[in-house]
């Protein structure tokens, strides 16, 4: 009789620890301190009852100690299963305001494994009540066969019965946990019905124990009209994307998008040429490389420091194009309504900015130094054979200083727009410094278009009419071709080394083949 009081708190803490494991399970994490709380008390108790109990048993004080102990653990344990009992109050009362909150916005009924009715919005509960004034506890299919016949069950022709093979066919189907279904139904006056809803299946322990229909009620004529909308929307959407696709083509911008859920790039074609990409897509981590390390983290605090109350950005850094890094400017947003969180930004080049804009886009779109750099790798890898010119226009000090800088702007500008529609493919010209530019050829006929025009001077001394004044050019060309030398800082040195032959006194001509001086 003894060990009565210590027994009953074992089982009463063994108990609270089947409970706890069971928590720990469907909350998906170790209840650590309620496990050791409950285990503790079972284990000790354990000792004491097995192990103490036959060394104290004679000693009435220790008993009544031992005694007075688990009076104090009863309360506790008692404690613990009252807060049990209000936790679970809570939850029931959890549960109920979220059916308040979908019955606000759905209907919805909740059934049990045999498809009996627990729970349903008051709108579906009203319409059973003309069948039968007890719902609750009854099947759903006594109800539903007497208001409804089904016509379709996700555009396939279907009847009740099938409606009743998919529901009982639940508790095979317990890893997919959500159905989604459209039913095609009549009422009793033939009126035609939409039903979609969502089938959630409710397990316990991996064990089908019910489900809850989450639906909206749609009459057929309400569907067309949601439908004339979609389609509606749907042929504005594509027509925003054809004209933004067209945009794309047209645009001369360097543009990209950068998607911060996948760490993701996609930029277009001009932007794939300006940075000599391999594509169109790479990930950040691939263009922060191209970014010179001392600027990376100022431009990265700037794309940080977007919000929705300043979404728009203009920086500038380094990029490396090919071997040489080159200034850009950068304008974005960041698109936060958007479906994906993403930026949107086009780029340029920051060409030469110790040359003084013209005004002028022949000239002051005109491609850097270190973009020559870069094309010119990029061909030597290609293997491909092509010729690099370097021009100097000897008199445009001259011109500058007795018709003024505009109308030398405007004569080397005509110049450079020939050169370029008469020599050059995909616009490959180059300023290399401030009197001197360079134009890559890569069309074997365009060389030899242009080797005849040198030898009937019609280039190198051209004459140009603005109004009453005629300009006269004074231009001198060293041409170089890359079977010539090897890498690209040896052939724009041999270019430049044609172009100083070219300009010597005692020269014939104002041009120079590097294969004549080499």
């Amino acid at each position: 009789m003894q060990l009565i009081v210590q027994i009953g708190v074992v089982v009463l803490a063994t108990l609270l620890l089947i409970i706890y494991f069971k928590d720990s399970y469907l909350e998906h994490k170790v209840l650590v301190p309620r496990l050791v709380y409950a285990g503790t008390i079972v284990l000790v108790g354990l000792l004491y009852i097995l192990v103490f109990y036959d060394l104290i048993k004679d000693d009435t004080s220790k008993i009544k100690i031992v005694n007075y102990i688990s009076y104090g653990l009863y309360i506790v344990l008692a404690l613990s299963y009252f807060f049990i009992g209000l936790r679970g109050i809570y939850r029931n009362h959890l549960y109920r305001k979220y059916l308040e909150i979908v019955e606000n916005d759905r209907e919805f009924i909740l059934l049990d494994s045999h498809n009996r009715i627990k729970a349903m919005s008051n709108d579906i509960l009203s319409s059973f009540k003309e069948v039968n004034k007890r719902v609750y506890g009854k099947n759903f299919f006594l109800f539903f066969d007497e208001l409804y016949s089904v016509d379709a069950i996700n555009s396939i022709q279907a009847s009740n019965n099938d409606l009743h093979k998919a529901f009982f066919d639940l508790n095979k189907e317990i890893k997919s946990r959500v159905f989604k279904r459209e039913i095609a139904l009549k009422d009793s006056q033939k009126n035609e019905y939409t039903l979609v809803c969502n089938d959630y299946i409710i397990c316990e322990n991996d064990k089908f124990i019910g489900h809850i229909l989450v639906s909206e009620k749609h009459t057929n004529d309400t569907v067309l009209n949601v439908e004339e909308e979609l389609q509606s929307a749907s042929k504005d959407l594509d027509d925003i994307k054809i004209k933004f696709q067209a945009t794309l083509e047209m645009t001369e911008e360097a543009m990209m998008f950068y998607s911060l859920n996948d760490q993701m790039l996609w930029v277009n074609d001009n932007m794939v040429n300006l940075l000599h990409l391999k594509g169109n897509t790479l990930s950040f981590s691939d263009f922060s490389s191209l970014i010179y390390q001392d600027d990376l983290d100022y431009y990265k605090g700037v794309l940080d420091n977007l919000t929705k109350q300043n979404p728009t950005y203009e920086t500038s850094y380094r990029i490396r194009i090919g071997a040489s890094y080159v200034y850009v400017k950068e304008h974005g947003k960041r698109l936060f309504d958007a479906s994906k969180d993403q930026i949107m930004s086009y780029l340029y080049v920051i060409h030469a900015n110790h040359y003084e804009r013209s005004n002028i886009p022949e000239l002051d779109n005109i491609k850097s130094n270190a973009e020559l750099l870069a094309k010119l790798e990029e061909l030597y890898k290609q293997r491909r054979t092509f010729q690099l010119v370097t021009f100097k226009m000897n008199n445009l000090p001259e011109i500058n200083e007795g018709n003024g800088r505009d109308m030398g702007n405007m004569v080397l500008a005509e110049y450079v727009k020939a050169i370029n529609k008469s020599f050059v493919d995909d616009n490959l010209i180059y300023r290399t410094s401030g009197l001197e530019f360079s134009f890559i050829i890569l069309d074997y006929r365009k060389m030899d278009l242009l080797s005849q025009a040198l030898k009937k001077n019609q280039i190198l001394n051209a004459s140009m009419k603005y109004g009453s004044n005629t300009i006269q050019t004074d231009v001198y060309m060293g041409i170089a071709t890359s079977n010539d030398v090897q890498g690209k800082n040896h052939l724009i040195e041999a270019a430049k080394k044609s172009l100083k032959a070219a300009t010597m006194p005692q020269m014939r001509t104002n041009y120079i083949y590097y294969t004549d001086i080499k």
